[in-house]
């Protein structure tokens, strides 16, 4: 069933009238200064030697600003009939590499849970089997509690919850920086994605347009701020000689 967004026109009036202008400078603002942060943290990870040890969260740092870049130029340009499948392939692509990039991040976490005795393997399932059931359940409570009116992409949701349960397995059992400082950015985002989509749901059942915008600008800000966190947070990785002399870097 197809819902719809009611507002009363004489608000949606003075809402364009007063927002418009304002609305346009803070977009460009944030797509300039989003491109420029994220091409700098994809640079930092490469000579860092981040993406040597998480390749799936280097091609997502890359991916985020080609795609922005792409989809800005097509902007107006393209009929949006073409513009439309690829909006949608790339949201496909983003929910692909954000799942491996949750995977890879399992892995990493629990090698360093196994150490040199343990099966890496057997402990990475077990990990992923606790992880998928925690997150499953969080995803069936908070789609019980999302009102019927305001539906939540379920896919989306999964992901959140799964980065949120991961990062709480990385603060407890992690032995390295990066694992934790990665896990600890996605967790967050996600944080604040729940908090904008509920947001965003109390705001259309009430039909407040100010209220839903504010919300719908809340995960791009805080995206850029956990970008930051990342540029000055993410640690240079040993080399590999390094690292099969000394072992895993110790937290402090």
């Amino acid at each position: 069933m197809r819902t719809r967004f009611h507002l009363v026109p004489a608000q949606l009036s003075f809402f364009a009238w007063t927002w418009a202008p304002s609305r346009l400078a803070i977009n460009r603002m944030l797509w300039t200064a989003g491109l420029v942060l994220q091409c700098t943290l994809a640079v930092a990870v490469f000579r860092r030697g981040v993406a040597r040890r998480f390749p799936c969260f280097a091609a997502l740092l890359c991916f985020y600003p080609l795609r922005s870049a792409l989809l800005f130029a097509l902007a107006g340009r393209i009929d949006a009939d073409v513009y439309n499948p690829l909006f949608i392939a790339f949201s496909f692509t983003e929910t692909l590499l954000l799942t491996t990039v949750a995977l890879e991040l399992m892995w990493r976490v629990a090698q360093e849970m196994s150490g040199a005795t343990a099966t890496p393997a057997r402990r990475g399932l077990l990990i992923l089997l606790f992880l998928l059931c925690v997150a499953g359940a969080l995803t069936w409570l908070a789609l019980k509690l999302t009102p019927a009116r305001a539906p939540m992409d379920r896919v989306q949701l999964f992901l959140w919850l799964t980065m949120i349960v991961l990062f709480a397995v990385a603060v407890k059992s992690a032995r390295s920086v990066n694992p934790v400082r990665i896990a600890g950015g996605f967790a967050a985002f996600s944080l604040v994605q729940l908090a904008a989509s509920y947001g965003r749901a109390h705001a259309y059942l009430s039909h407040n347009a100010r209220g839903y915008l504010a919300w719908s600008y809340a995960p791009a800000v805080a995206y850029l701020a956990i970008v930051c966190l990342w540029l000055c947070s993410l640690a240079k990785e040993p080399s590999k000689k390094q690292s099969e002399q000394t072992g895993t870097l110790d937290r402090p």
